[in-house]
């Protein structure tokens, strides 16, 4: 019995397999409510970031972000309005950006940027722009939204030498910011130390 023969691979099939192979990877790195990078590609991006400055002797900055009080939209009017402000959060801020610099979104309402080669004061610039683009209320379902941010900086290499050590240090900055009222940024100092060590230790 002869078997039945194989149809022959055309361009068209490479092409279409290529395509879904790239949307795959495409999905695996970013996340699906906000299209930025997932925590897992960001910190993958610092980490190429922090050697390219470790090479050059340059500086690097990352800014922590989480909006204030989110939770209360979320309870008020409900998960689906809630993601919907993610949504439109991650948008003006992806709009807001220059050249150079990568937004991601580590889950919930946290999200960071990155831009490498600054001069001194360029990370404070920078926190000041996304305040003002932010600042403008969200027009949602017919609702307004003002969501106030804050924002932790920290800047290679006083700010830790790994991609780890300045996310941490950018977290805690933007902690102090929340707890001085929100709405505000602060750069990772070796103080911010002592704030770390009580926002982590154990009950």
């Amino acid at each position: 019995m002869v078997g039945r023969s194989r149809a022959p691979i055309t361009l068209r099939d490479v092409t279409e397999r290529k395509h879904q192979e790239q949307r795959l990877t495409y999905m695996a790195g970013h996340d699906s409510l906000t299209g930025l990078m997932t925590r897992d590609r960001f910190c993958e991006e610092l980490t190429a970031a922090v050697a390219r400055a470790q090479r050059k002797h340059s500086r690097l900055a990352v800014l922590f972000m989480d909006l204030d009080g989110f939770k209360a939209v979320n309870d008020t009017y409900g998960h689906e309005q809630g993601d919907a402000l993610l949504t439109a959060f991650a948008r003006r801020l992806s709009f807001a950006c220059r050249t150079g610099e990568f937004v991601g979104r580590l889950g919930g309402d946290e999200f960071t940027l990155m831009a490498e080669d600054l001069t001194a004061g360029d990370e404070m610039l920078m926190a000041q722009r996304i305040l003002k683009v932010l600042s403008r209320p969200f027009d949602l379902a017919g609702a307004s939204f003002k969501v106030p941010v804050s924002i932790g900086i920290a800047v290679y290499p006083e700010g830790g030498s790994t991609a780890d050590e300045l996310l941490a240090s950018a977290d805690s900055a933007m902690y102090v910011a929340k707890q001085s009222g929100g709405n505000a940024y602060r750069e990772y100092a070796r103080e911010i130390d002592d704030t770390r060590a009580l926002r982590h230790r154990p009950v």
